[in-house]
């Protein structure tokens, strides 16, 4: 997904990420969101005039299944952004590096006219698998992490110190009618 301004400069950019984004997911999210009617206009009519070739093909199924998405402002920009968490999202506004940190739901971000998933799937990182189908609202991407194993552990040695939490792990017992746990925690008392 491309989130794109108005800036016309900005703009030429977005075509080709969004293009090569439809080109290989016709049943995907492809929709490029921008704040303004005359950016979606020249996105879909560049699409349309993709010609005969095989991808092009490709796009306008894809846009048959997705299309554009008209915003008011970036702010408008953002909140659909995070309401649709694709894998991929690209900024490609004035003030991309402004906007990034607003943003919470998205598989990898892409900043600025500089930086485009293309890079980040074949050679920079981040990731090259992500959450997809709007997953990204609350999974990450494949990292290492996914194959770390996390242990917890607790040490009390000071029995005194630990008097506030015991009496507030009894009472959690109590509260749940886990008589067992409470009293497991008084014991340490």
């Amino acid at each position: 997904m491309v989130l794109h301004d108005a800036d016309e400069n900005v703009f030429q950019v977005p075509r080709a990420r969004a293009l090569a984004q439809l080109r290989q997911r016709p049943l995907g999210q492809n929709a490029p969101i921008v704040d303004n009617g005359d950016g979606v206009a020249k996105f879909l009519r560049l699409a349309h005039h993709m010609g005969g070739k095989n991808h092009g093909l490709v796009a306008r199924a894809a846009l048959a299944n997705g299309g554009a998405v008209l915003v008011a402002s970036v702010e408008e920009g953002i909140a659909a952004c995070d309401a649709l968490a694709p894998e991929h999202l690209e900024l490609c506004l004035r003030d991309a590096a402004a906007v990034a940190p607003r943003l919470a739901h998205f598989g990898a971000l892409f900043i600025g006219a500089g930086s485009a998933e293309v890079l980040a799937d074949y050679g920079a990182g981040p990731n090259h698998v992500l959450p997809t189908a709007g997953t990204a609202r609350s999974k990450g991407g494949l990292s290492v992490y996914t194959f770390l194993r996390v242990r917890t552990w607790l040490r009390i040695d000071d029995q005194t110190a630990a008097r506030p939490l015991v009496e507030d792990a009894a009472w959690f017992g109590r509260i749940e009618g886990l008589e067992a746990h409470a009293r497991s925690a008084e014991a340490r008392l």
